[in-house]
């Protein structure tokens, strides 16, 4: 299914410069320092002329399917206890298509900075890509006349993706599986259960007839806790104590 992005056609930026390694206070020091505020003003420059490349190259789509709980090997402690009280599953996938790895390929050859600039903002194309998506499935669900008569019989909870947590990444061979992501979406695994185009996600939602929010998983449970930049800024994205 197409996703369409609002004619607005803009990424956030302040996600956007947290992934080219540009925290906040960077950019209160650019406001004093001219070479850094020089500095920030080419980036910026940089992240307007990829954005309008990004908007022309991706081709966003996505497919989902409703499974008994029983339908997904569950994999990693978190993600348990993130579906805990759901007796149906939504696994999703998404994907900007193969132009914006294209466009990646062909600006690392010319233009380095200028695709490094493009690879992050993709990244949080995707993420929005993967937002709407699920606006758009929990619209569908929700009325949907064999899940219940309306929204309020149709509880979501949050996304979890294979990698996240302790599940591992090698539960996005199932994943793909069950949503016949290559023919859907022609999304493929490399051995190395890296997904291709590379501008791509999956995620796990549990559904149930009552409310349910999910459980992000503690820093300790994370794969990623010994180097996430999230908590070398002091912040955490997750649940708990870690």
């Amino acid at each position: 299914m197409e996703i369409r992005f609002s004619q607005e056609r803009k990424l956030n930026r302040e996600t956007w410069l947290r992934l080219l390694g540009v925290s906040e206070e960077h950019r209160k020091k650019a406001e004093t320092d001219e070479k850094m505020r020089v500095s920030l003003d080419r980036l910026t420059e940089q992240m307007d002329e990829a954005e309008i490349m990004l908007f022309e190259a991706a081709r966003p789509a996505f497919t989902y399917v409703v499974l008994d709980a029983g339908g997904l090997q569950v994999q990693g402690v978190s993600l348990a206890k993130h579906l805990e009280g759901c007796d149906r599953l939504v696994l999703m996938a998404v994907t900007l298509g193969n132009g914006v790895d294209e466009l990646i390929s062909e600006t690392q050859g010319s233009k380095i900075a200028l695709s490094v600039v493009i690879d992050c903002g993709a990244s949080v194309m995707a993420e929005m890509a993967t937002n709407l998506a699920e606006e758009q499935i929990r619209e569908e669900l929700a009325s949907d006349e064999a899940l219940g008569p309306n929204s309020d019989s149709v509880f979501l909870t949050s996304r979890f993706s294979p990698g996240y947590g302790d599940s591992p990444l090698e539960m996005q061979t199932q994943v793909l599986e069950l949503l016949d992501a290559q023919r859907q979406l022609g999304i493929t695994l490399s051995k190395g259960f890296m997904m291709s185009p590379s501008k791509s996600v999956t995620a796990i939602m549990g559904l149930a007839d009552h409310p349910v929010t999910g459980r992000l998983a503690t820093c300790e449970e994370c794969v990623l806790k010994d180097k996430c930049p999230l908590r070398k800024e002091g912040k955490r994205c997750g649940v708990g104590e870690g």
